[in-house]
């Protein structure tokens, strides 16, 4: 059983500021060490707890936390070096890019560089950071949704077992009826919208959002380093499922909606 974990971290030393030494004081000093390592370090900690393949991004906020050119020129920065780290380890790592959304044009130029010439997946966006509060079905944002057009039907990825929403869909269905929809929002869910477990090693979050969502939309992740691997592996063993779907949540599905080879 081959296991892809897609929420997993690194920082570079030019964005590592922006994440703020308070937030990550809680997970122990070693935690800097770890998000700056795309080599051996990593490695071993995947080897040691069975992790096989990691697609890994840049710890919040990244580039988005920058206005102008020093957004722009960071995330490049940063994107090379993850590339570079997925070039000398094509077998073991992928990467999402991190992208200057301050500027949604910039943001969709960097998008176009990273999955084209830089060969990344696709890119992580960190909530509303970096533009001022809004979301990304606000009007600005049109330049850089349009760059998804190799892929009609938008993909998108949640961490976090859904962040609350599979326990919630119902009640979001119930309470949240817009004319100018076509389906309720839980038919966005089966249609655009994955989930991973990032971060959530037991077992009822994880059943929930199997049992909502259907076990194809559910995505096997870590948070490494801020979620340790042997506890996401050990979720894993332990999820109440048939081989088959155990399977799927651990990197089946991760090869199908990102395109992976398989291992």
């Amino acid at each position: 059983m081959r296991t892809i974990a897609l929420e997993e971290h690194f920082w570079t030393p030019e964005l590592a500021g922006q994440t703020g030494t308070g937030a990550l004081a809680t997970f122990g000093l070693g935690i800097a060490d770890q998000l700056g390592d795309l080599g051996e370090l990593r490695l071993a900690d995947m080897d040691a707890n069975g992790i096989d393949f990691q697609v890994i991004s840049h710890v919040a906020p990244a580039a988005q936390g920058l206005e102008g050119a020093e957004g722009v020129a960071r995330s490049r920065e940063a994107n090379d070096r993850l590339a570079e780290a997925v070039r000398a380890h094509p077998d073991r790592f992928a990467g999402f890019a991190t992208l200057p959304t301050a500027d949604p044009r910039a943001a969709a130029d960097e998008l176009a560089r990273a999955t084209g010439e830089l060969g990344l997946i696709g890119a992580l966006v960190n909530s509303t950071l970096g533009s001022n509060g809004a979301f990304l079905d606000d009007a600005r944002f049109a330049p850089l949704l349009d760059r998804f057009d190799r892929h009609p039907g938008l993909r998108l990825i949640i961490g976090h077992c859904g962040e609350m929403l599979p326990f919630m869909l119902a009640r979001v269905d119930a309470m949240l009826r817009l004319d100018q929809l076509a389906m309720a929002p839980s038919g966005y869910f089966g249609r655009n919208v994955w989930v991973t477990t990032s971060g959530l090693f037991s077992i009822p979050p994880v059943m929930c959002t199997v049992q909502v969502l259907g076990v194809d939309r559910v995505l096997f992740s870590v948070d490494y380093p801020f979620g340790p691997n042997a506890a996401g592996r050990a979720l894993l063993d332990t999820l109440p499922l048939s081989p088959q779907d155990k399977a799927k949540i651990a990197g089946g599905n991760a090869e199908r909606v990102l395109g992976l080879p398989p291992g």
